[in-house]
């Protein structure tokens, strides 16, 4: 499978639901992965960190006659804590007892998943300029093989792709599909891949549903997943959560691991 295909076949869907109505309210991306022979779904906290809202994968399938939406229920989230001193025994119980107060939550939503075999890729066809057309045939959504080996090649190009600029038009949820590939990586720093989009961002909803999206580089490595850009949208820089970090902490969480 190239590089363009496993960057579209392995974008999952997301869409954030009232609890209630199970109304369609936004939408974003995520991946899921295969890691020590058990399954998780990596997005990003901005889109699942919301009560009494569920969010489901789009399965591509239609059910009494509406979108089918597997639902996935609570995700587990990191939370950074800054001591000046050494932490003691009360500021550890601190934080066990307010995991939501004092700390700095970072930007990605991980958990451990059944393997879902039901998720619909539907055929594209990109135009890719001085490639020509690269076709993505229609079958089933790509889960990505995770290793111990998640170094970051900052020699490596980047690509991805997702949903963006969702908008109801008579109670239809309408959007529009971008591929974004061949992006350079200008600086990795603790938690998040800068990427080049070369031109200036320009428009606030330019990225609006891809967050969440996998990155995936010219070895066919998921290296990240995307987050944010930079306020100024005369920037022209694009942000990912590095997918090494993201795994450091499945391994604390799930497999008791440091």
């Amino acid at each position: 499978m190239g590089i363009i295909e496993l960057t579209v076949t392995s974008c999952l869907h997301l869409v954030r639901m009232n609890s209630q109505t199970l109304a369609h309210e936004a939408l974003a991306s995520g991946v899921i992965v295969k890691y020590r022979e058990r399954f998780f779904i990596c997005t990003v906290a901005h889109f699942t960190d919301y009560d009494d809202r569920s969010i489901g994968i789009v399965t591509g399938r239609k059910k009494d006659n509406e979108t089918e939406v597997y639902v996935l229920g609570d995700f587990s989230y990191m939370t950074i804590f800054t001591f000046e001193d050494e932490p003691d025994a009360e500021d550890l119980e601190y934080v066990l007892s307010n995991p939501e107060k004092g700390g700095d939550r970072l930007d990605i939503a991980f958990k451990e998943i059944s393997l879902l075999d039901n998720i619909i890729q539907k055929k594209k066809v990109f135009n890719l300029g001085g490639i020509g057309d690269i076709v993505v045939h229609e079958g089933g959504k790509s889960m990505i093989i995770v290793d111990d080996n998640c170094q970051i090649d900052e020699k490596q190009q980047c690509s991805f792709f997702g949903r963006i600029r969702s908008d109801y038009v008579d109670g239809i949820l309408n959007f529009h599909e971008m591929l974004y590939w061949g992006l350079p990586i200008k600086s990795v720093s603790e938690h998040f891949i800068e990427m080049d989009l070369g031109e200036p961002v320009r428009d606030s909803k330019r990225f609006k549903g891809c967050s969440g999206a996998p990155i995936i580089d010219t070895c066919g490595k998921l290296i990240g997943v995307v987050t944010h850009g930079f306020k100024d949208l005369n920037k022209s820089s694009i942000f990912g959560f590095r997918f090494d970090k993201v795994k450091q902490w499945i391994d604390l969480m799930y497999f008791q691991i440091s």
